[in-house]
C-alpha cells in the first residue's frame, strides 16, 4: 500500500548504476530502509531528495517489514544553509550517523523524528554547532542505555553541584573524595552543570547558549570517549570533524 509520508535522509548508497537505496528517519515507521528506483538518473525528481541532509515528502510503498520502495517525492527542507557551508555539513553528517547507528529499526517515534528536524533546524539557522552536537550525544547516551548521571557522585552517590573529575567507567562526575581513591578525567568545574542543562533542555529551546571553546571541547572529548567506551562505537564524522580542526575553526 502506497502512502504519504515524511521522512528525514539519514544515508544512502548507490545501488546499480541508476537506483539508491536510502535510510529513512519517520515519524509514522520509524527508521526504515528504502529503494528509490531512478533516483541517480539525471532526470529523475527524486535525485535531489535522496541524499542527506534533506526533509521530504515521499510517496511510500511499505508493509512494515522490510524494505520499502520509494515511487515520488516533494522537498520540504534541502537545508541549504547546511550544505553551503562545510562545518555545518561536517556536524550534520555526524549527528545523522549518530541517529542511524543508535536506533532501532521499524519502531514509530514521532518523539525521535522531531527531535532531529528540530535539530537540524538549529544548526542551519546558526546555532552553535558544537554545544548542539553536545546536546545530540547526551540523547544519544540515553538511547543507548548509558545515560550518565550528572547529579551525584559515580564512586559514593553524594549529591553534587560541581566536580572536577568525571569517571568515564562509573558513568559520571565523582566528589573530591572519591576522585582521589578512583581514576578519572579530569574537567572544568562547570561541566556538569553545563552538561545537566543540556540533558533536559529542549532543542529547540536552546537558545544562544555561549560556552567557552576550551569548555566545548572538554565536553566533546568526554562524550566521545564515554560513548566509545560504553558502547564499543567509534564513527567516522567525529574523525572527520578532528581532520578539519588540523586546520583552524572558523572566525
Amino acid at each position: 500500500m502506497k502512502r504519504s509520508v515524511e521522512g528525514i535522509v539519514l544515508r544512502g548508497t548507490d545501488y546499480g548504476e541508476t537506483h539508491r537505496v536510502v535510510t529513512l528517519l519517520t515519524a509514522e515507521f520509524g527508521k526504515i530502509g528504502a529503494m528509490a528506483r531512478g533516483a541517480n538518473r539525471p532526470q529523475s525528481r527524486l535525485r535531489a531528495l535522496v541524499r542527506p541532509p534533506v526533509r521530504a515528502r515521499f510517496l511510500l510503498s511499505y508493509t512494515g517489514r522490510g524494505m520499502g520502495i520509494l515511487s515520488q517525492g516533494e522537498l520540504i527542507d534541502g537545508y541549504r544553509a547546511i550544505r553551503e557551508d562545510l562545518w555545518k555539513y561536517a556536524y550534520s553528517g555526524y549527528a545523522l550517523e549518530l541517529v542511524d547507528r543508535f536506533t532501532e529499526e521499524a519502531v514509530p517515534s514521532s518523539g525521535l523524528f522531531h527531535f532531529v528536524a528540530h535539530w537540524l533546524e538549529q544548526l542551519a539557522a546558526g546555532k552553535d554547532p558544537e554545544v548542539l552536537t553536545v546536546l545530540l550525544e547526551l540523547r544519544v547516551c540515553h538511547w543507548a542505555g548509558v545515560r550518565p548521571v550528572l547529579d551525584r557522585c559515580a564512586g559514593c552517590g553524594e549529591a553534587l553541584s560541581e566536580s572536577p573529575v568525571f569517571d568515564i567507567a562509573g558513568g559520571g562526575p565523582l566528589c573530591r573524595r572519591c576522585a582521589r581513591e578512583r581514576p578519572g578525567v579530569a574537567i572544568g568545574s562547570g561541566v556538569p552543570s553545563l552538561l545537566r542543562l543540556l540533558q533536559e533542555v529542549p532543542v529547540d529551546r536552546i537558545g544562544d547558549i555561549r560556552v567557552r571553546p576550551e569548555t566545548k571541547r572538554q565536553m566533546s572529548d568526554l562524550l566521545a570517549a564515554y560513548l566509545e567506551h560504553h558502547t564499543g562505537v567509534r564513527l567516522r564524522g567525529r574523525e572527520y570533524i578532528r581532520k578539519l580542526e588540523q586546520y583552524g575553526r572558523p572566525t
